[in-house]
Parts: C-alpha cells; structure tokens; sequence
C-alpha cells in the first residue's frame, strides 16, 4: 500500500514539475511577431534576415538594409496619447507593407523603428526606396531613413548596425538642421 502511495505522490509532482517546466519555457520564448503592426519583430528580423542573406550569397545577388524611423515619436506619444500613436505605427505599417516587393522583408525592430531588406538591389536603387519610404507616412511625423548594402559576407546583425548608425546620422542632420 505504501509503495502505491509513494508512486502515486511521485507521479502528481512529476506531472506538476513538468507543467512548471513547460510553462516557464513558454513565456521564455520571445514571439517573433509584433502584435500591433502584424510584422515580423526583432526577433523575427534575426530569425529570417541570416536565412535570407545566405541565399542571396549563393545566387550572387546585392541585398541592402532601409532603416526607418519615426522622428519625435515620442513626444508625438506624449502630447496625442497611446491610441493615437498606435493608430500611426499600424497605418504606417501598413503604407510600407503595401509598397515593398513581396519577398523583401518589413519588420517593425523597435518603437518607433523600422527595418525592411531588400532582395537583389543595389545601393542606388535602395537610396531611392528610401526616400520613397520616407515620404509614405499617415501622419505628422518626418522619417528618417539610413541605407546600408551588404557587403555579401558580414552577418545580418552587422549589417543592420549599419543601416541604424545610417538612419541615426541622418537623424542628427536634420536636428541640425532644424535648429538653426
């Protein structure tokens, strides 16, 4: 009777255990989808920019990185309300979505930041994107764009570094600018 007890008892606290564990790993794993844009996140950028790096050195094709960002988000927040800059951050999405090819990849990286990879195009043509991407926006923001072109074997990581030292230097531009 004992000895069925015992297993008994060892068998609810392993199937506890086991939920613990499953539970906790869980909320362990960062979704790679941002909720609010219904784009990839930075973690779905890092999940999918090696791969596609990797196939665009095997076919030898040029990729680049447009890094965008919505100038004084912040203070747009603050003086319109959470509603209303969540309401600017999905139709802005949504404009870019609408016009990058399918294959290249948008992904909302961080608050007001945004990375999007484009397949098989040079630096001239990304410069172009850029600007056009720049121009697209739902609201009264400006938008602050850096491009990086990959250099075929550095890590996508390196590369988006890139791309937001590009997107910051032009930030501090044009704060220069209109401070004058």
């Amino acid at each position: 009777m004992l000895g069925a007890a015992t297993v008994a008892v060892a068998f609810a606290v392993h199937v506890v255990f086991t939920w613990i564990r499953r539970r906790a790993e869980r909320s362990n794993v960062v979704e790679p989808m941002d909720s609010l844009t219904g784009l990839p996140n930075r973690r779905g950028w890092e999940l999918r920019v090696p791969q596609l790096l990797a196939e665009e050195k095997e076919a030898r094709q040029p990729a680049c990185v447009v890094a965008l960002h919505l100038d004084s988000f912040a203070a747009f927040t603050e003086e319109h309300g959470r509603r209303e800059a969540d309401r600017l951050l999905r139709s802005t999405a949504s404009l870019w979505r609408d016009r990058i090819r399918k294959g290249d990849v948008l992904a909302r990286t961080d608050e007001s930041e945004f990375e999007t990879l484009l397949l098989g195009c040079s630096a001239e043509a990304a410069i172009g994107i850029a600007r056009r991407l720049s121009t697209i926006q739902n609201g009264p923001l400006t938008i602050s764009a850096g491009v990086a072109e990959w250099n075929g074997d550095e890590s996508a990581a390196v590369l988006s570094r890139r791309a937001e030292s590009a997107v910051e230097r032009a930030r501090l531009r044009w704060a220069d600018l209109h401070q004058s």
